[in-house]
């Protein structure tokens, strides 16, 4: 083969090398263009959500779901929000915990953004279902057990408490088995046999529809359970277990009573009861 020839081959290789170390050195320009253009792009939209969220999307109109207890203002109070405030830089979360803890009736507290100035605050409310006697003063507890309110016998007559407690359905009940009962907190018991019987109790009325008919129920000695009911009746129930079956015994007794019948109720056995007629 002749130099020449060799030449070139030589030649053409290394036109071949550096044609080749000019493409992948344009292909790196190019990824780094593009990737400095997406970086670019990132952050001017990154800065134009922040500069947005902060000086255009202000809050304007609060909406605050009605309740029978808490007021707007109350709530707003509470919760530290006005309009004019940033609408993407309220804590949430936070502002729903407040609003739970602070006020007692509120279960749930629900907060949500809307675009671009309306901020909306949906509150679901506890319910009070029993009411006990504590050191002269009166706790009204939800289904949970949640100590909702306090009323003192200073400030209302006894008497007025327990009507108002019954006209609201709450059940009220006596025991000695309370170990701590403060208002915001779940109530504790020292006997769980006795949180359990009130358990199935509420049950009972809720799936039965018999709220306000059980009016008092005495605790003091879980082996020997008394309950006034429907102001007409009193009731024997006897030990604790078996709540649910008795109750409902005893209201397929008493439909078949008059309905101006009163008196006293006793236990024979786990299907059977005795009556004994009063004019009290």
């Amino acid at each position: 083969m002749s130099p020449k020839t060799n030449t070139t081959k030589k030649s053409k290789k290394y036109t071949q090398t550096d044609n080749q170390g000019k493409q992948n050195i344009k292909k790196r320009s190019t990824l780094k263009s593009l990737l400095f253009i997406f970086i670019l792009a990132v952050t001017v939209a990154a800065a134009f959500l922040f500069l947005t969220n902060r000086y255009i999307f202000k809050v304007g109109k609060i909406e605050v779901s009605e309740n029978p207890r808490y007021t707007r203002e109350t709530i707003l109070d509470i919760a530290g929000i006005s309009k004019g405030m940033e609408l993407y830089a309220l804590p949430l979360r936070e502002i729903e915990y407040n609003i739970k803890s602070s006020l007692p009736y509120i279960k749930n507290a629900k907060i949500t953004r809307i675009p671009p100035s309306t901020l909306r605050i949906n509150i679901t409310m506890e319910k009070g279902a029993l009411g006990i006697k504590l050191v002269g003063d009166y706790y009204i507890l939800s289904e949970s057990f949640k100590a909702l309110e306090k009323i003192s016998i200073l400030n209302k007559s006894e008497e007025n408490i327990v009507s108002e407690l019954l006209a609201d359905n709450i059940i009220i009940f006596d025991t000695h088995t309370i170990k701590e009962c403060y208002v915001g907190r779940t109530v504790q018991f020292q006997d769980e046999d006795i949180a359990d019987f009130l358990r199935k109790v509420l049950k009972v009325v809720e799936e039965n529809e018999i709220h306000g008919i059980i009016d008092k129920i005495d605790l003091a000695d879980k082996f020997y359970i008394k309950m006034e009911y429907d102001g007409r009746f009193s009731v024997e129930l006897g030990r604790f277990e078996d709540i649910e079956l008795k109750i409902l015994t005893l209201i397929a007794v008493i439909d078949e009573l008059p309905e101006d019948a009163r008196g006293i109720f006793e236990r024979n056995n786990e299907k059977s009861w005795s009556f004994i007629p009063s004019q009290w």
